[in-house]
């Protein structure tokens, strides 16, 4: 019931920002990658996890872009001893990020805050999605190929906040095209 809500929210917000923005400009980006947890308040030490990210954004002028983000990730573990377990995060966040150039090699720094879905199942059982608030500073390069398609490279830096706080680094390696 609560991703239900958390992607209507991000629905809302989103038509929100295209109506009030008729000469914007917007642009997709489509990454895959991985996170690695730098602290996990766990005293096992966690593996990496492997996946993708999707960003619609939308350029307020020339240097500030608002977006929104949604990602996937996840891992199974194998032991031999324990049946299959699978792990995934899934991130949804509304972000900021401000460019200091606007063509060719274009470096960008932002913040993302928004919702954690976290979960776990293994072949004998499967739990709910445990929902976290997180936030994540933002540094990324966009490469621009042509005038409307390019690369793009980013490491995000999340911060979940639950009952002991979670802190992982992401990176990224993708796609972008401005429309």
């Amino acid at each position: 019931m609560q991703i239900k809500k958390i992607i209507t929210a991000s629905i809302l917000f989103s038509f929100f920002i295209l109506s009030n923005q008729s000469t914007a400009q917007l642009s997709f980006t489509a990454d895959g990658g991985m996170i690695i947890p730098i602290f996990t308040g766990s005293p096992q030490d966690p593996d990496n996890l492997f996946g993708f990210d999707a960003m619609l954004k939308i350029n307020t002028n020339k240097k500030i872009r608002l977006g929104l983000d949604f990602g996937y990730y996840s891992i199974t573990t194998v032991d031999g001893v324990n049946p299959d377990i699978r792990a995934s995060l899934i991130p949804i966040s509304a972000s900021f990020e401000y460019s200091f150039k606007t063509e060719g090699f274009s470096p960008y720094v932002g913040m993302a805050a928004g919702v954690y879905l976290v979960t776990v199942s293994s072949v004998i059982t499967s739990v709910d999605p445990d929902v976290h608030f997180g936030l994540s500073p933002i540094f990324g390069v966009d490469y621009y190929v042509t005038e409307h398609f390019g690369l793009n490279a980013n490491a995000k830096f999340h911060y979940v906040i639950e009952g002991h706080n979670e802190t992982l680094i992401g990176f990224g390696l993708g796609l972008f095209y401005k429309i």
